[in-house]
């Protein structure tokens, strides 16, 4: 309710909730359960208020610093499984590979058999892609089978996308004209679809006459092709080579084009 804006007072509520559970029982694990809470609802509040991205900036460095404070405080807590999870991948989207990939791996030491120590593993995998055979099957949007193994001999972009994100939607009809200049040259796109229901998705594709070929995997963030690569941010872009080989496994539409400069010659 706070995070949504209806509850400004909740913060408040949460703060003298805490105080009288750690009265009566400091080591209760109610309270960490209450400070992940307000760590997050915090954030999100000082992030809807802020003015510039500078502000933002330090918003969000303060977040994550109370993130790592709470996670060394409390690596035993209900939620430090997740917060770990959401910790990692914010270090990893930030830049910083060997201190996300420290994290990753603690996530599976410590939280073994926990669905975010399935998508850490994944992570783990992930993120040492580049130079090896992506080995990667599902089932397509009319039922039929589809393994990468079929697009070798061409240069592919494997893009992991849902209909509800707004970086993935603004990518098709920058993928699809790229589709268009360099298919005929061997260049194929195949999506990994993460939408809870197939017919959300066919509307989309059509809309922007997306024609390549669809993995459908329900689950969002826990659909099994997800947690296998340890998808942690919507879309993720994986190019590889006619060979199968991974060459990026994080590329954003600037690496794209610039490999198919690089692969296939300007056009």
């Amino acid at each position: 309710m706070v995070q949504s804006g209806f509850d400004p007072s909740g913060i408040a509520r949460l703060k003298k909730i805490r105080s009288e559970i750690s009265k009566e029982d400091a080591k209760s694990p109610l309270v960490p359960m209450i400070d992940i809470r307000l760590i997050n609802i915090q954030y999100f509040v000082d992030i809807r208020e802020a003015s510039d991205n500078d502000e933002r900036a330090k918003i969000h460095e303060t977040w994550m610093n109370a993130l790592e404070d709470f996670l060394d405080e409390n690596p035993k807590a209900e939620d430090a499984p997740e917060a770990a999870w959401q910790f990692a991948s914010n270090v990893e989207f930030s830049g910083k590979l060997e201190k996300a990939r420290k994290w990753y791996e603690r996530i599976v030491e410590e939280n073994e058999g926990s669905p975010a120590a399935v998508r850490a593993r994944g992570a783990l995998k992930r993120v040492d892609l580049v130079g090896k055979t992506l080995v990667l099957a599902g089932t397509a949007l009319d039922g039929s089978p589809i393994d990468v193994k079929q697009f070798r001999r061409k240069l592919l972009c494997v893009v992991f996308w849902d209909t509800s994100s707004k970086p993935a939607l603004e990518d098709l009809p920058l993928l699809k004209t790229l589709y268009d200049a360099h298919h005929a040259q061997g260049f194929e796109i195949l999506g990994v679809n993460l939408d809870p229901v197939k017919a959300a998705v066919i509307p989309v594709l059509t809309q922007h006459s997306a024609k390549w070929p669809q993995i459908h995997d329900a689950g969002g963030p826990e659909s099994t092709i997800a947690r296998e690569f340890g998808i942690n941010s919507l879309p993720t872009m994986f190019i590889v080579d006619a060979d199968g080989k991974v060459l990026n496994r994080g590329a954003s539409i600037a690496d794209l084009k610039t490999t198919l400069a690089e692969k296939l010659g300007k056009k």
